[in-house]
């Protein structure tokens, strides 16, 4: 096993364009760390830098404390003894499955025989071994290319978006599937996805990326429930922000004034409201009107507004019944929390150092 640390990693392409400004994170011996973004958030870049695809502009990249990308050493990518998994798994299909595996891996026949089957069992594929790319599902390409990757014996794995070729009931099974097996491999592993889900499913450690920059980096517990900016707020659980002021001990909002006892600075900032932690109720708190509906099978979505103000909220309660669009009804919500305006207070920037080097 081996980390992986980025060091004030900077990337820059032609024109001046800056894709990634300061990346820095680690991912343990063991860890799997998922980089979770937007298109376009530098995420695949990372990744590409990682590999050796790209050189850095600025910054160093160590593998288990040794530079292997910085301004005065670079290592080529076939001598890093990293292994990576294509988002499209980039299986030869003129090779059937136990010689994809053994492409790249220098052994002798019999060593190689036996290493095609250890991977073949770790991967749940056992008995394919003559079947060609075009004779397997998804998931079990999938799997292929993870065997092909691990073969080599890697130090650390990259895997490049890879679950976004898979259908959804697949793509749940292969969560957990993938999970098992990096597990079971104890190999350092980084991948990305858009995902959310993937992320929160499989890492140890999330590091979420918007234009460039990480917004935080920490488990998913911590990104979930404490995001530290706006952006993460949204993005990862796409929960309710309401622009709102705290003073004291209380949020002053278009809702009215909450008690806050949490001890953060005050200032400008949002006040968070998950989706999950609303609820309708004829005694609730506040009377709003439903402007949205959505069915979405295991749980339904609805949109009221109470004033000036949107919320969002979700119910997974079977016997819930939908109101119409237009009604009125009376809501509730008791956990939220002020998140600070990262535009106007440093302190939102400090806690994500923190959280980068905890």
């Amino acid at each position: 096993m081996a980390s992986i640390q980025l060091q004030n990693i900077c990337k820059s392409f032609n024109k001046g364009e800056q894709v990634l400004n300061d990346v820095n994170f680690q991912a343990n011996e063991g860890e799997i760390v998922a980089i979770l973004g937007p298109s376009g958030c530098g995420k695949t870049t990372t990744l590409r830098v990682i590999a050796g695809f790209e050189m850095q502009s600025e910054g160093t990249l160590l593998l288990s404390d040794q530079p292997i990308d910085s301004r005065h050493q670079w290592v080529p990518v076939n001598k890093r003894k990293v292994g990576m998994v294509f988002q499209d798994y980039a299986l030869f299909p003129h090779l059937n499955v136990e010689q994809n595996i053994r492409f790249g891996v220098k052994k002798p026949t019999k060593e190689c025989a036996t290493l095609v089957e250890t991977m073949l069992d770790l991967v749940g594929l056992k008995g394919m071994n003559k079947r060609f790319p075009h004779e397997l599902s998804g998931g079990q390409k999938q799997r292929v290319a993870l065997a092909r990757a691990l073969a080599p014996s890697p130090k650390v794995l990259l895997m490049d978006e890879p679950f976004s070729n898979l259908d959804a009931e697949l793509k749940y099974t292969m969560r957990f599937e993938v999970k098992r097996i990096l597990k079971q491999a104890k190999i350092t592993t980084v991948f990305v996805t858009h995902d959310q889900k993937d992320a929160l499913a499989i890492a140890d450690k999330i590091l979420v990326m918007n234009k460039g920059k990480i917004e935080q980096f920490g488990t998913p517990q911590e990104v979930y429930h404490t995001p530290v900016t706006p952006f993460v707020a949204r993005f990862l659980s796409r929960s309710n922000l309401i622009e709102a002021k705290k003073v004291g001990d209380y949020i002053h909002t278009q809702l009215g004034k909450l008690y806050d006892p949490s001890g953060k600075p005050g200032g400008s900032g949002f006040l968070v409201v998950r989706r999950d932690s609303i609820a309708l109720s004829p005694t609730g708190d506040y009377e709003g009107t439903v402007r949205q509906v959505a069915f979405e099978g295991e749980y339904k979505e609805i949109v009221i507004s109470y004033e000036k103000t949107k919320l969002s909220f979700f119910t997974s309660d079977p016997f819930f019944n939908i109101p119409d669009i237009g009604e009125k009804v009376r809501f509730s919500f008791e956990d939220y929390y002020f998140l600070p305006d990262p535009a106007n207070e440093i302190q939102a920037h400090e806690q994500v150092k923190e959280l980068q080097h905890a």
